[in-house]
């Protein structure tokens, strides 16, 4: 079990610690939420309700407690029902036909009936007394929590990118269920975006925003900010300048935004707003730096750069950074060069490409130019991760999608290079900076 894993439990455990909470109901995502509890705090867990479960780092070998699962047929959601399988061979599995799982996809919404339906039974199949704790919110560590309703206690994790997160699902069970939903910096993809905007990712887009030179009396604009990672770091390098404006249009990623700005005492720095970034909400010319870091993959890149100089002022200038689909990865190991060219090939997959109209790649360069911006500067960026949380992420995947003797000579490579102190993962981004001249 990873310590990043293991930490993770602990701060889980601290918060059900302070709410007077010895045993609940887990419902969770992501295998680096629930696998340190299911390891190593395993009598602090009744039963374990699976939301298209990502199963990654932290993955127990076996899981023994009751399970139900909710899983797409088709893509990665097909592969992670398999593997919960294995790891808990009695799992009640609910597949739903037709649908891949990513990130984003709000089946919760969709599938909202059927999986109340399901949960209230196996809840009901494996009975706690009513926790009896007061609405509200609140933080224990860096774990941030919320309580509603009456009855036993169901703890609620993230899911994903999904908007609602278990939004109908949860409204409906707090009628029956003391619902406490857990967020923060340590759990689901805010800890990923943390993690890599702490990476060698974050640096990248650090040092392009200091060659935008951006004065004390800036105006900033982030586009597509997510929970504000690379936004906080900004605000606090520039105490005395205008509050950051930070758009997204995920509503669940915003609301975890203001809590961990609120949290940072920087909830007058950075001014969080729902915004589509292809539609952005603002007028003509209000500012003077606007920057947008794997973002353009998403929607329409065209529009989206279209936007960023409509809402600049002359003189303002752009930064831009995306995914590099077209750049090979590196993975540093010796020794073995078949199985370093295997991970470097399947390096890529580990990361997301590119909708139909969005950038991954060097066009870029001449998107940002095509947009109106001159003086464009072009960047062809590696981000470095070693020994950090993002390396760890990378790593698992990577091994995930091995098996067999390929899985063993992968892991003794990474792990022989992480005894010599030379292990890294090299990702590469393209960036630019533009300047609009009118």
């Amino acid at each position: 079990m990873s310590n990043v894993v293991s930490e993770t439990a602990r701060q889980v455990v601290a918060a059900l610690d302070a709410l007077g909470l010895d045993r609940c109901h887990l419902a969770a995502w992501a295998s680096s939420d629930w696998g340190g509890l299911v390891n190593e705090h395993a009598t602090r867990i009744e039963s374990l309700t699976l939301a298209f479960p990502a199963m990654r780092l932290g993955t127990p070998d076996e899981i023994k407690h009751p399970v139900l699962a909710f899983a797409s047929d088709q893509g990665n959601g097909a592969v992670n029902a398999r593997r919960l399988s294995d790891r808990a061979p009695d799992a009640a599995i609910t597949v739903f036909e037709g649908y891949h799982a990513p990130l984003w996809n709000d089946l919760i919404v969709e599938q909202a009936d059927r999986i109340e339906t399901d949960m209230r039974a196996f809840l009901a199949a494996h009975p706690l007394p009513s926790a009896n704790l007061p609405a509200g919110s609140g933080q224990v560590g860096d774990i941030l929590y919320t309580v509603e309703g009456d009855g036993p206690p169901l703890v609620i994790m993230p899911i994903g990118l999904v908007p609602s997160q278990w939004g109908p699902v949860r409204a409906a069970l707090r009628q029956d269920y003391c619902v406490i939903t857990l967020g923060g910096a340590p759990l689901g993809m805010v800890a990923t975006l943390e993690a890599r905007a702490q990476s060698g990712y974050g640096e990248i887009v650090r040092r392009l925003i200091d060659e935008a030179a951006p004065g004390p009396d800036s105006e900033i604009l982030e586009v597509g900010c997510g929970p504000g990672p690379l936004a906080r770091p900004l605000a606090a390098s520039r105490p005395q300048s205008p509050p950051i404006v930070a758009v997204d249009i995920n509503e669940y990623l915003l609301n975890e935004g203001k809590a961990l700005a609120r949290a940072a005492g920087q909830e007058q720095a950075i001014n969080f707003q729902f915004g589509n970034a292809e539609a952005l909400p603002f007028g003509d010319e209000s500012f003077d730096l606007v920057y947008c870091s794997t973002v353009l993959e998403e929607a329409d890149a065209n529009q989206m750069l279209a936007e960023m100089a409509r809402v600049l002022r002359p003189g303002g200038r752009v930064v831009v950074a995306v995914r590099a689909v077209d750049t090979p990865w590196w993975i540093n190991i010796e020794g073995d060069d078949d199985v370093r060219q295997l991970l470097n090939d399947l390096a890529p997959k580990t990361s997301a490409g590119a909708g139909p109209s969005g950038c991954a790649d060097a066009s870029l360069y001449r998107r940002v130019g095509e947009a109106g911006f001159a003086d464009v500067r072009m960047r062809l960026q590696l981000a470095i991760y070693s020994r950090d949380a993002r390396a760890l992420e990378v790593r698992e995947r990577l091994l995930s999608m091995v098996e067999g003797d390929q899985h063993d000579r992968a892991a003794a490579a990474i792990a022989a290079a992480e005894k010599r102190g030379d292990f890294f993962i090299a990702e590469p981004f393209h960036a630019a900076i533009g300047c609009k001249l009118n």
